[in-house]
């Protein structure tokens, strides 16, 4: 009797193990990624504006730590997942004029999109697919002079996303690296939670 009962005990355990490891169709990711549209359209403007400018003034010592961003997503299928991303990007630079310093130039990208993966190749552990996503980013600029005056200007536009590579390892929990363009970067890199 023990036995039967231990043994039907380890048969339902491992009976809802499998579909837990079955429906494990939520999925959580954090990632950073390196050359966003975002940056690289700050850069041009820069370098536009400063080809344009007299010797001396200009934009100078642009830096961005990256774009990063959060999502979530949803299995509507086992190749087919949709869920909303969010994406902060910061950029900043400084402003030069006779060869002087005159202020600092602050750009936030906030950017909310919908996103949309198809895997290529679905085994437990790897994951190869390609995703699309599309939404609006909003820009908000700040120009801080060197006397302490501030001006401040807020844009809204289309923003899309176009990963035609992403490589997923894990079950539970894993790492992801994408390849593409767009509001997350040219490359993207992170961190991920199924359940």
């Amino acid at each position: 009797m023990k036995k039967t009962t231990f043994l039907s005990v380890v048969m339902a355990f491992l009976f809802v193990s499998s579909i837990n490891a079955q429906s494990k169709k939520n999925e959580i990711d954090l990632g950073v990624g390196v050359w966003s549209s975002n940056q690289i359209i700050g850069t041009m403007s820069d370098i536009i504006a400063s080809a344009f400018l007299p010797d001396g003034v200009g934009m100078k010592n642009g830096s961005s730590p990256g774009a990063f961003h959060v999502g979530y997503k949803y299995s509507l299928s086992d190749r087919f997942a949709l869920g909303p991303v969010v994406s902060y990007d910061l950029n900043t630079s400084e402003a030069w004029a006779n060869n002087t310093k005159t202020g600092k130039f602050t750009s936030s990208y906030y950017t909310f999109s919908l996103e949309a993966d198809y895997k290529f190749v679905n085994r437990d552990k790897f994951k190869l697919y390609a995703l699309l996503g599309a939404g609006g980013s909003v820009l908000n600029q700040t120009y801080k002079e060197n006397a302490g005056e501030k001006h401040s200007e807020k844009l809204t536009f289309f923003n899309f996303q176009v990963t035609p590579v992403g490589v997923k390892y894990g079950d539970s929990f894993g790492i992801f690296s994408e390849l593409g363009f767009g509001y997350k970067g040219i490359l993207c890199a992170g961190l991920f939670c199924r359940f």
